[in-house]
Parts: C-alpha cells; structure tokens; sequence
C-alpha cells in the first residue's frame, strides 16, 4: 500500500517564503517540488551553482557536524591518557 501524503501529487512549497519582504527567489531550483522547500536563498547562490552539487555539500557538512559534536561529547564523558 502506499502512503498517502497531504496533498499528494501537487506542488507543496511554492506558496512558502521563509523572508517575507524578500520574496522567493527566481530560480529554477525553487520550484516546490524539493522537500523543505520555503525558498531561503537571499544570496541567490542557487542561480550560480548546481544544486545537486550544494545539496551534496550540506550532506558533507552535516556528516562532519554530528562527528564534531560525537567528539566533543566522548571527550567530555571519557577520559584520554
């Protein structure tokens, strides 16, 4: 059985801004078929890069994010000779 989303099928995110007095910006990666798209660029860097190359990198960065913070804490509850 599938899953029956909220309005299935439809484009969920082009009526969010997440600034409202900047508007959503004219790219055509902000198109609301992205999940979590509320149109947050106010540098309009995704009319310059690829987005499947920024979207890679945030993974990137988040992956050394959580180590950062795994490191930061097992240092905190062991300790190291």
């Amino acid at each position: 059985t599938k899953m029956q989303l909220w309005d299935d099928g439809k484009s969920q995110g082009t009526g969010v801004t997440a600034i409202p007095f900047a508007g959503r910006p004219e790219t055509p990666a902000f198109d609301g078929t992205w999940v979590g798209d509320t149109g947050f660029d106010p540098l309009c860097i995704s009319g310059n890069l690829d987005m499947k190359f920024l979207r890679e990198a945030e993974l990137k960065h988040c992956r050394v994010a959580m180590l950062a913070t795994a490191g930061a804490i097992s240092q905190d509850l062991f300790s190291f000779p």
